[in-house]
């Protein structure tokens, strides 16, 4: 199973709320968090308390965890980029 960004924590507090036996191969998350981003207040009540993922781990087989940089974002939006026929006024 891959997961990325807010699917890492909505699969995490799957996996936790499982009660029968399970097992999982293979578990990829990349660039997951649980914690609220003070630069995204929107998103708070979906990440609430975040997940416990206490226990999860021994029912995981093989598990990777990919953490990619934030992007550096411009301060100003850029223009829409014009099609090379509005660039020659077409």
């Amino acid at each position: 199973m891959v997961a990325h960004s807010l699917g890492c924590i909505t699969v995490l507090r799957h996996l936790a709320s499982l009660t029968a036996p399970w097992h999982l191969g293979t578990l990829v998350l990349v660039s997951g968090f649980v914690d609220p981003l003070p630069t995204l207040p929107d998103l708070d009540s979906f990440i609430g308390d975040g997940v416990g993922p206490a226990g999860i781990r021994e029912h995981v087989g093989s598990l990777t965890l990919l953490q990619v940089p934030p992007r550096i974002l411009p301060s100003q939006p850029s223009r829409p980029r014009r099609t090379r026929g509005e660039q020659l006024g077409r």
